[in-house]
Formats: structure tokens, C-alpha cells, sequence
């Protein structure tokens, strides 16, 4: 096993999908270079690749919350943004 920190940009949008390895742990969401990056530690050595869905919620936006688990807000342009990952169970 070989535990990495991997950086996955994200497009402003309301929802997309990131692959990333089974097991992976998201650690956090902001911007870095003007684009709004989320970080997750994942084993780089499985190979199991499954799809994280993303969603991307301004700020006074209105979300039915269940199932989506908060991950992390950032700045951008002015604009506020709130990031959940979709976790059904």
C-alpha cells in the first residue's frame, strides 16, 4: 500500500463526478490558482478505480441534504461555494 495525497480539480458546477481509488478519503476543498482543487488521500497502488459524485452548492442555494456530506466551502471570484460528496449509506 502507498498512501499519497492526490489534488483533483474541480469545475464550477453543479455536479460532477471524480474518479478516484477505492478507499480514498477526502481531507479537504480550496482554491489553488484560481481553481477550486479538492485533496484526498488515497492508496495509488489499488486498483479498484470507483466514481465519487461531487456537488457544488452556492451560498443561499437550496439542497436537500441527505445524502450529500459536507467536505468543505471555498472562496472564489466573490462567490462562496459549499462542496458535498454524495454518500448514500
Amino acid at each position: 500500500m502507498s498512501t499519497r495525497i492526490f489534488k483533483y480539480p474541480l469545475k464550477i458546477e453543479d455536479e460532477q463526478i471524480i474518479k478516484m481509488p477505492l478507499g480514498y478519503r477526502i481531507l479537504t476543498v480550496q482554491v489553488k490558482d484560481n481553481v477550486p482543487c479538492l485533496w484526498a488521500l488515497v492508496d495509488d497502488e489499488e486498483k479498484h478505480i470507483i466514481s465519487c459524485e461531487i456537488k457544488t452548492v452556492g451560498t443561499g442555494c437550496s439542497l436537500d441534504v441527505n445524502p450529500w456530506w459536507y467536505i468543505g466551502t471555498y472562496q472564489l471570484n466573490q462567490l462562496v461555494f459549499h462542496v458535498f460528496e454524495y454518500k448514500p449509506f
